[in-house]
């Protein structure tokens, strides 16, 4: 089924519904962006400002780096694509694409290396906010009484106003005014998570000191 016929399908099934936006109302469905709400969250941003004014000379240089690999690469890959043009069967393009596969993977490296003072910060932030967002969820559907949230990539069109996002950012931005840039010492990214999915010990399975 082609994009159009998609479309067609969804409209034509639109058109059996005599009120769109009121039967989505009446049914609770919304939609919302959770990575746009957190990186709109003041929070959020606040932070993200400190961290680039804390570590300018770090991203300057990152940044930097990023252009010169950038143009190495492009200079291959550009390189490759006029030979094989010339002659798809060249033997010698084997040779071009191990490089520029070796050059990808070198700096990917590199640069990865380069942006570990500023992503660690970053990713502690991000995770700060993500710890709330669920609560923020289901507050804001509450407020608005919404019983189901679609991402915006799920479906092909829904009535204006049915986008929760901004919601969300209120809700983080009531519960949440600002966050640390500066880990704990030993922090490590995902582990906040990990440890709000690790279930609770069994008290009744906890050895009794006589």
């Amino acid at each position: 089924m082609t994009k159009m016929t998609k479309f067609l399908a969804a409209s034509a099934a639109l058109m059996m519904v005599p009120n769109l936006a009121a039967a989505q109302v009446a049914q609770g469905v919304a939609t919302a962006n959770f990575d746009r709400a957190i990186e709109s969250s003041a929070a959020y941003g606040s932070a993200i400002k400190q961290v680039e004014a804390s570590y300018k000379p770090q991203i300057d240089a990152f940044s930097a780096r990023k252009k010169v690999l950038d143009a190495e690469l492009n200079a291959l890959v550009v390189k490759y694509q006029a030979d094989a043009k010339v002659n798809p069967n060249n033997p010698a393009l084997k040779t071009q694409e191990t490089t520029i596969r070796a050059k990808q993977t070198a700096a990917q490296s590199e640069l990865g290396n380069l942006s570990t003072p500023f992503g660690r910060p970053i990713a502690y932030v991000r995770e700060q906010v993500e710890a709330r967002l669920e609560a923020a969820i289901k507050s804001a559907m509450k407020k608005k009484n919404i019983g189901i949230i679609l991402t915006p990539d799920a479906i092909m069109a829904i009535a204006p106003g049915n986008d929760l996002t901004g919601d969300i950012v209120s809700e983080l931005n009531l519960t949440l005014p600002t966050v640390g840039i500066t880990p704990p010492a030993g922090w490590q990214p995902g582990q906040q998570q990990a440890a709000a999915n690790t279930p609770p010990a069994n008290p009744g399975n906890t050895p009794q000191g006589r």
